[in-house]
Parts: C-alpha cells; sequence; structure tokens
C-alpha cells in the first residue's frame, strides 16, 4: 500500500514495545496526524501527494552519482555510487554472489571505463592531520561489487561499492568522481571516515591500569554559591570545585546543560529547555575572571554594584531577572573597554578568530539575540534594561553578543584545562539536552536567513530574516517527549521540536554535526540527553481537524492532554551513531548516553558495541523489587546516585518528595506503600553487601533519624559498583531536601532556581562532608571494609 510505503519513508513508526514489555500499535490516526506534520499539511494527503512524495523520497534520491554524505569504516574504505544499468551498454554487472558456506564474492567486470576520483580532507584543523590533504584515484568498474538496485520509470539504476586502495584517517573527505563514459561530467559528495568504537581516552579498558575506577561529582553550575558571585553560579565557582574536588580525589564533573536561554523570557530557564545548544549560557561567565575586568573592578566593588550584588547572594532561589539584569549591565561596561583595545592587541585578535570559526551560526545566533534584546523592550521587566544607557547601546550590537559567547567559551577552557591540571583524568562531562525551543535561533527558520555580513552590521530587516521551512532540519510542527509510563499515566510532553529526518539527511546531516562538535568542546565526555532520540523519539502530532497553530506548543513542561496525538518518529540510526564516534575522536571526548525510560530493543547493545557508555540510576537499578548489587551492575556506564529528575536522597527516605506532590496536586495512590517497600528493600541490599549494620536501623526501617548512616552505607555501596563511571550529586552530598527540578512541573514549582544552603568552602570544611567523599573514594579503590561507613561522624 502506497501510504505504508509513505510512512515508512517518512519514519513513522507503527508499533513498539512500552515500559511494560508490551506491544502497542500505533493507530491510523497517530500516523497520519505525525506524516501531516512532517509534511507541513493540515490535511491528509491525496494519492497524488502521496505518490509525489515517494517519488522525492524512494525514487529521485538514484539520480545521485554520489550520494550528499556517505560513511565509511577507517579499516574498510570505501565509497558508493549510484549509476543507471544503460551506461554499462548491457555489460555483464558486478553482482555479488552467495556462496554456499555464506561468504560472497564479486563477479568478474569486464568493463574497464575509468573513476577518476579525488579525495580532499576537509577540517584539518580539528583532525590535526598530518597525511596528505587530497588525494587522487583512478579506480575500473571491474574493482565494485554490486550492494543495491532500484527499478525507476526510466529503468533499473544501481548502488556499486568500491573499495579504496588507501590507509586514509578518521575524518571528513569531500569527493569528487569523473567517469569517462559520461563525458567528464563532475559528481561530488562527502565521505566520513570513521572509527569503530567511540574515544574512549584513560577509560580504554583493553589498556592495564592500577588506578581506582573514576568517580565524580554532579551539579548544576547556576546552584554554586559563593560570597564573589553575582547571585548565579559561573565558572568561578566551577573553578573553586575543581579544585576543591581534585583535593578529594574527584576524576570528573557532570553538569547539568550550558546551553545558551532565551534572553526576552527569563521564565525559561529550564537547562534542558534552551534557546540554542550549540551556544552557552553567558550568566555562568564569571565577571571577576575577566581581563577587562582589572579596569572597572573598584566601580563594581562599592555602591549600588555591591549592594544589588549582596542582596542577590543571599537569597534561597536565584532572582533570573534581577541577576541577568545586573550581569548584562556589567557585560556592557566591560565590553566597551573591551572595544576600546587595540585591534592588533592579543585578545582581540583571539576574539576575531574566535567569530570567524564559528561561522554563519554564531551570525544567525547574534542576530536572534538582537531580535530577543527589542522583544525585551516591550515588556515590563526589559524597560530597565534600555533604561540604562551603556546597555541599550550593546542590545543594538550583533558584535557585543559574539563577545559573550567568547568570553563564555573562554572561561569553559580555562576551567577544562584546570581540570587536566589537578590531575582530573575526565575533567568535565558536558550534557547536551535532547531539543531546543521552537523559537529559539537553533530551530526556527526565521533566524536561518540572517545576513551573513560582518558582525559589525546592523541587523537585516525582516525580509531577510524570513526563512522557510525548508531552511531549517526541525519540524517545527511536532513537540518531542516520552510515551506514557510510570512517570507520568498521559506521557510527557517537552514543548520542543524534533529534527527532521528527512531534512536532516537531504543536508548531509549538517545541524547534527555542528551540535556534536559544539558540545564536545572543552570537556572530557558529553552526556547525551535521551541517547534513545539517535533512533526514535516519541512525537506529539496535532490532530487532524483542529487548530495547527493553536495546538502547537503546548505549555512547557506540561502534559500531553490536549487533543494531540502520539507516535514514534525513527531516525538513520547507523549515520547519526557514526557522526557521534567520529566527532568524539576528532574532539576527543568520551561519551555517555542517557538510556534511561523506553528504550529500543538492541539500542543499548549497539551503543556498548560502540564504546558509548550507559548511564544508569540507582534508584532504578533493580530486578524486580529488589536492588543490583553493586558487583552486577552494568560495567558500561556511568552510575549515578542523584539527578536533576529524582528527589534528594534524604528528602526521598523521609517522603517529603511525596509530600511536594500532593501539596501541588500531582500526587498518586499507593506510592506510601511502594516508598516503604522501596527504602526496606535499599536497606537490605545493604546489609546484604556488608555496607550497613544489620542492627542499624530500627524495626521501623523508615526511621527518619537512621537516614545519614544510611546515605552514608549508600555512598559506599555506590562506590564498590562494578560501573566504569560513578558520580554522586553534591546536592545530595550537601543534605539538601529541596529538588531542584520536580518533572512534569511548570508553574507549581520554581524549578531550576534553587541555591546550595552553603558555600562551596562551607560545605569542604565539614567533617561529615569530607567522610562522604572519602568513603566514596575508598569504595572506588576497593578498599573500604564492611560498617567502616557507617561508623565515621556525620553532621546534618
Amino acid at each position: 500500500m502506497a501510504l505504508d510505503k509513505l510512512f515508512y519513508l517518512q519514519g513513522i513508526g507503527d508499533r513498539f514495545i512500552d515500559c511494560s514489555g508490551a506491544e502497542r500499535s500505533f493507530s491510523h490516526d497517530e500516523r497520519m496526524a505525525l506524516l501531516c506534520a512532517l509534511m507541513r499539511r493540515d490535511s491528509a494527503p491525496g494519492e497524488q501527494d502521496i505518490a509525489k512524495r515517494i517519488e522525492a523520497l524512494d525514487a529521485n534520491p538514484w539520480l545521485h552519482v554520489l550520494p550528499g554524505l556517505q560513511h565509511a569504516f577507517v579499516d574498510e574504505p570505501a565509497i558508493e555510487l549510484q549509476l543507471p544499468e544503460s551506461a554499462f551498454a548491457g555489460m555483464q554487472l558486478p553482482v555479488a554472489q552467495q556462496h554456499e558456506f555464506g561468504s560472497a564474492a564479486a563477479n568478474p567486470l569486464h568493463s574497464q571505463h575509468l573513476i577518476e576520483l579525488c579525495i580532499r580532507l576537509t577540517g584539518d584543523e580539528n583532525s590535526g592531520a598530518k597525511a596528505p590533504a587530497s588525494y587522487r584515484l583512478s579506480l575500473t568498474l571491474a574493482q565494485a561489487k554490486e550492494v543495491g538496485d532500484y527499478l525507476r520509470p526510466d529503468g533499473r539504476y544501481i548502488r556499486l561499492r568500491l573499495p579504496l586502495p588507501l590507509e586514509l584517517q578518521i575524518g571528513e573527505y569531500q569527493l569528487t568522481a569523473t567517469l569517462d563514459w559520461f563525458s567528464q561530467h563532475a559528481f561530488s559528495g562527502e565521505l566520513l571516515i570513521v572509527p569503530r568504537r567511540g574515544y574512549l581516552g584513560v577509560l580504554d579498558t583493553s589498556a592495564p591500569s592500577k588506578l581506582s575506577r573514576p568517580w565524580g561529582l554532579g551539579i548544576s553550575l547556576f546552584y554554586l554559591r559563593s560570597q564573589r558571585q553575582w547571585g548565579v553560579g559561573d565558572f568561578a565557582d566551577l573553578g573553586k570545585l575543581i579544585e576543591l574536588g581534585a583535593e578529594s580525589g574527584c576524576d570528573f564533573i557532570t553538569l547539568t546543560p550550558l546551553h545558551a536561554p532565551s534572553l526576552a523570557n527569563t521564565s525559561l530557564i529550564s537547562p534542558y529547555s534552551p534557546w540554542d545548544r550549540r551556544f552557552l549560557n553567558p550568566l555562568s561567565i564569571a565577571i571577576d575572571w575577566l581581563p577587562e575586568y582589572a579596569g572597572l573592578s573598584q566601580q563594581f566593588k562599592v555602591g549600588e554594584w555591591l549592594r544589588e550584588r549582596l542582596l542577590l547572594n543571599q537569597l534561597a532561589e536565584i532572582d533570573y531577572p534581577k541577576v541577568a539584569l545586573l550581569k548584562y549591565r556589567a557585560l556592557a561596561r566591560l565590553f566597551a573597554a573591551f572595544e576600546a583595545m587595540d585591534e592588533l592587541c592579543g585578545r582581540v585578535q583571539r576574539f576575531e578568530a574566535f567569530v570567524k570559526s564559528r561561522g554563519q551560526a554564531l551570525e544567525n545566533f547574534c542576530q536572534s539575540q538582537l531580535a530577543e534584546a527589542k522583544a525585551l523592550g516591550a515588556v515590563s521587566e526589559g524597560v530597565l534594561w534600555w533604561a540604562d544607557e551603556a546597555l541599550s547601546v550593546v542590545l543594538k550590537t550583533p558584535r557585543f553578543f559574539a563577545w559573550l559567547q567568547f568570553v563564555a567559551d573562554e572561561q569553559l577552557e580555562q576551567s577544562q584545562l584546570r581540570c587536566r591540571q589537578v590531575g582530573m583524568r575526565l575533567g568535565l562531562v558536558r550534557d547536551l539536552a535532547v531539543g531546543a525551543l521552537g523559537q529559539g535561533s537553533e530551530v526556527s527558520a526565521r533566524y536561518q536567513r540572517c545576513a551573513a555580513g560582518p558582525l559589525l552590521q546592523e541587523p537585516a530587516g525582516e525580509a531577510a530574516a524570513a526563512g522557510s521551512d525548508e531552511l531549517t532540519a526541525f519540524c517545527e510542527r511536532l513537540d518531542i517527549g516520552a510515551p506514557p509510563d510510570p512517570f507520568s499515566a498521559t506521557g510527557q510532553n517537552w514543548g520542543m521540536p524534533p529534527f527532521d529526518p528527512v531534512a536532516l539527511k537531504q543536508s548531509a546531516f549538517q545541524a547534527f554535526r555542528r551540535l556534536c562538535r559544539e558540545n564536545m568542546r572543552h570537556c572530557g565526555a558529553l552526556r547525551i540527553d535521551h541517547v534513545m532520540a539517535m533512533s526514535r523519539i516519541w512525537c506529539w502530532s496535532p490532530a487532524l481537524g483542529g487548530d495547527a497553530a493553536k495546538q502547537a506548543h503546548p505549555e512547557q513542561d506540561g502534559g500531553a492532554g490536549d487533543t494531540r496525538l502520539g507516535c514514534y518518529l525513527h531516525f538513520p540510526a547507523d549515520t547519526l551513531l557514526a557522526i557521534l564516534t567520529l566527532e568524539s575522536h576528532l574532539s576527543r571526548c568520551v561519551l555517555i548516553g542517557e538510556d534511561l525510560g523506553t528504550v529500543p530493543p538492541g539500542l543499548r547493545e549497539e551503543l556498548k558495541k560502540l564504546g558509548i557508555f550507559g548511564n544508569d540510576l540507582i534508584y532504578f537499578c533493580r530486578e524486580g523489587e529488589r536492588f543490583i548489587a553493586p558487583a552486577k551492575q552494568r560495567r558500561a556506564a556511568l552510575l549515578q546516585l542523584g539527578n536533576q529528575d529524582v528527589p534528594p536522597f534524604i528528602a526521598w527516605w523521609r517522603g517529603l518528595d511525596l509530600q511536594q506532590l500532593d501539596a501541588i496536586g500531582l500526587g498518586r495512590e499507593g506510592v506510601l506503600m511502594q516508598r516503604r517497600r522501596d527504602k526496606e528493600a535499599l536497606a537490605q541490599a545493604l546489609s546484604d553487601e556488608g555496607v550497613l549494620a544489620a542492627n542499624a536501623l530500627k524495626s521501623d526501617a523508615t526511621a527518619s533519624d537512621d537516614e545519614l548512616a544510611v546515605f552514608d552505607a549508600l555512598l559506599n555501596w555506590c562506590g564498590r559498583s562494578r560501573a566504569e563511571l560513578v558520580g554522586v550529586s553534591l546536592w545530595d552530598l550537601a543534605l539538601e531536601t529541596r529538588p531542584v527540578n520536580i518533572p512534569g512541573t511548570h508553574n507549581e514549582y520554581p524549578n531550576w532556581r534553587a541555591r546550595l544552603s552553603q558555600s562551596l568552602d562551607n560545605l569542604w570544611q565539614s567533617a561529615g562532608f569530607r567522610a562522604r567523599l572519602h568513603a566514596i573514594r575508598l569504595g572506588r579503590r576497593g578498599e573500604l571494609q564492611p560498617d567502616t561507613v557507617a561508623t565515621q561522624g556525620t553532621d546534618a
């Protein structure tokens, strides 16, 4: 059936295995709604529309002699090309035959037609290549195998695979081919030479090591607290944590995303719902780390500046509108000092090189910030921005926003360099969010046609900035999320558009490649949120016949309970994973895939084969009701005790999270009894492992006065895990009870605003805190004996 074929070509699923293990089929309406969104239609396509779309997706790609993008493994370099059968003029074709024992061989081809091939290495500065930049080869079709064919109305087309007699290093190559029987017409494409596995570096277990297994601290940068900051954690606070963590034996620090947020809407503060994942949050900039700060330091240390900073630093929650205004006012003055520098000085030269290296993407981002700043002036809180004379000037200057990215990138680089200097084996572990806001500069077609002139120019007019659906690799009519599961009976809607698999392929996956490369800058590893999106992602579509404009993008973090329909959208996982592994080697960045939730069959095995670590959360390491013992936990994974989606341990043990959910109307029946069983199961697992004395708990295993003994034993237990990486949330270690984020809420709870109750210096002065860090360290060495932690001093 033609419609079923179109569903397949568009990547629209027909069934999946849900979290309970049951198979669920998608209805016709669910699949059709997704198809219409992908085709940018408000009604179901007719037969002619379906036939035309099938021709465009299935038949027309065979007209390209060289695909826009192809990849081959470094130990088997080869290219594929597609030719009409008529080109061979009746000669014997190189058809692969199957022998009786299953091995394949190619028939000899008598044709000696030549293929002149030029292979030129690109991205030399990224790969550090020392090999020649280009190669020229003459190949014959006698060396090829037929690996596919297609029957078009104008005849049969054949896909041929030619091995390359070269030792090509991993990297990106431009291909140019001329075929002597095609009148010397040149065909072009791109070839990725990819490794078999992602970069492992110090985690390569094939190299024996006497070092303890790595462990790290997990943080959100914004919640760090210090006396010198401007009301929100910044890169200087991260630098302090790096110093303190290294003294405690920490090997890495995992960060929630550092992506650029919306400038105009300070309510959109979730790091997992950013404006643009390719760029950094300017609020992370440490004002006093800037070279330009020296000339203005006295001004910032007195009067209104000091008063505002002290007030913001005392707050228990981040006041984003006031913090953003204060920091941008200061940054405007620091930018003016930068602009006064001689254009030949080293810092200015480094800035110009940065702008050049980030290209059109940075230009578009800066233009989007100008539009955001203009929109900010139209709301009450934005009036104060434009009332500041120095700030109002730079808000109309795209170069200012480029400078902010230069400064943030510079400080992130300094942070990772410091990690290596103090001996951390991995250093920073960045986090790549699964999506970006539909109105943001990464996604919206509105920002894809910004003027490509120098950043000194004024912004382009509305006509020039207006884009079309064809210019973006995203489908802005869809929202990504998750199907119904134990966390949400109606599923989750994250309010962000997915990549369009067809547009992604037609653009040679440029948007995805750029995204990977930008997020692997200045870090030792990258955690990929919802790595299942490499294979498929759940999408919510407007129901047919409704008002698509009104249904698109409901309130962020809301449920999926409107008139929208859900279905899985599938992607070319082999290509996306090949790009990931290539970029990881080019950037020397370890890969960690967050594979919690409904995972496609076989994906975890494929990730393991590719050297991509999984991600486990201790609360979910279960076999039925029982917690999995450390010796049996997954090895190729980052095991975490706590993250942004679960309550702090102390709150979990006391049941404070359940009380909070009841208070905001999200409580569910039966959870109290289930929590009691969970706590008893955890206590039993700790006792079985010998890290918690059998008599350490009272007969009531839920007594709150025993929580510290349980927590300390849990740290020991996690340290003993066979997982290659173990991460513990600093928020948990600080014994905080407020959640940083409550999934599924937006206005019901102040997500992403909480700050640590103590500064980093004060935390490290606590004997109990240091004892907990020491317990993890010894656990990773395998030296901690049973009951050691339970008898160490603790403090609340």
